[in-house]
């Protein structure tokens, strides 16, 4: 794990691979970054640079072409939806992936991007989710569609829908998940009433705020996935902040970071970038030093401690029953059928169970780590 943290730290510090690695080195970065979704940034550079020489069987140069065709491909992808919507009288707010798409920053294609994240206001949804249907976009699980049944207190956005091509879409009524921040969504309230536009493609797209954006990937990174997603958020604040520069908005920035509702997780994103090199040019208030190195030590896990990240409740447990009976297994006119499915359900959800028992039991340490961590983050 040293060896990997020194090759991102470097990475990030001066855009450049460290020399002197070894086919050991190498294999060892492959692997981790094909976990946490890094390859595309890591393989740019690896090429570039001819390192990809020392083990020729892995193939960079290959997520390196893909990388960019897929941004021409998912540019693409945003700028339909983009259209389409607009011309229904609909403004899709685009975050996360496609906002780094959008902005004027170097190398935007070695941002692995899974799906494509926009948020829409609750009272367009239906008429968002009926617009994509009737241009042959489709729900992933979902194959006959009736109407958009969302539990607002629940959950943040809807089921997965795919593109034409192929790919996916996240829509959301706020960027926090309900069950973790209760309540309105102070910052989903910030990101309509003061929403940005990019002018790029003869189009306008709207976006958050530079410090809306931190705040949201702080707060998917520390709280919502708890470390889960890797050093990947190192590469976004690293490129958020050059882009603030640019356009020169770090007072704008601060002044918003300091009376933002949810600091801590701002604080230990902060604090984990310093730790690794990146200047933060913003006033933060570092947490505690046991808290920073718990957090470096499990973000660089990434991951591997998704498991951990699962809730057992019975409430957690009937909802996600219930919705996977109707949307991903699907009901049929066959009771036997229904029953059939019912049981892999129940047989997939008890998998699940056995293997985060097994994970804490194997690892009763990380568990209270992550525990710890997970109480400090929630603790206002």
């Amino acid at each position: 794990m040293n060896d990997i943290y020194k090759i991102i730290q470097e990475d990030l510090q001066s855009n450049r691979i460290p020399e002197n690695l070894t086919e050991n080195n190498l294999r060892k970065i492959f692997r981790f970054a094909q976990e946490n979704r890094l390859v595309s940034r890591l393989s740019s550079n690896v090429c570039n640079q001819n390192l990809d020489q020392i083990a020729p069987d892995i193939p960079f140069k290959k997520y390196q072409l893909s990388s960019q065709s897929r941004y021409l491909e998912l540019i693409q992808e945003i700028y339909n939806i983009n259209e389409l919507l607009n011309k229904n009288n609909i403004e899709p707010i685009f975050l996360k992936g496609a906002y780094f798409y959008l902005l004027e920053i170097n190398n935007p294609q070695e941002r692995f991007m899974a799906d494509i994240d926009i948020l829409l206001k609750r009272d367009t949804f239906k008429k968002s989710i009926n617009i994509l249907l009737e241009n042959n976009y489709s729900f992933k699980r979902i194959k006959s569609f009736k109407s958009i049944d969302i539990n607002y207190n629940w959950t943040h956005q809807t089921p997965v829908i795919i593109s034409p091509n192929g790919y996916a879409l996240d829509i959301h009524h706020r960027v926090t998940s309900p069950r973790i921040i209760k309540g309105s969504c102070a910052l989903t309230n910030e990101i309509f009433e003061n929403k940005g536009y990019i002018y790029k493609y003869n189009s306008r797209f709207a976006i958050p705020q530079p410090q809306h954006c931190i705040s949201h990937l702080s707060y998917n990174s520390v709280h919502h996935d708890m470390y889960s997603s890797g050093p990947s958020i190192f590469y976004d604040i690293r490129d958020l902040i050059t882009y603030i520069k640019k356009i020169k908005k770090i007072d704008e920035v601060n002044s918003f970071i300091q009376k933002f509702k949810y600091k801590k997780c701002i604080n230990i994103t902060f604090a984990m970038c310093e730790e690794i090199g990146i200047c933060i040019p913003f006033d933060y208030q570092c947490p505690p030093k046991d808290i920073v190195n718990k957090s470096m030590n499990m973000i660089f896990m990434g991951s591997k401690i998704s498991i951990l990240n699962k809730k057992f409740s019975i409430n957690s447990f009937s909802y996600r029953l219930k919705n996977s009976k109707e949307s991903q297994y699907l009901k049929s006119n066959s009771r036997v059928k229904d029953i059939y499915k019912l049981s892999e359900v129940l047989v997939s959800k008890f998998v699940d169970f056995i293997g985060y028992c097994l994970y804490i039991f194997l690892n009763p340490s990380l568990y209270k780590t992550h525990k710890s961590l997970k109480e400090y983050i929630s603790n206002k």
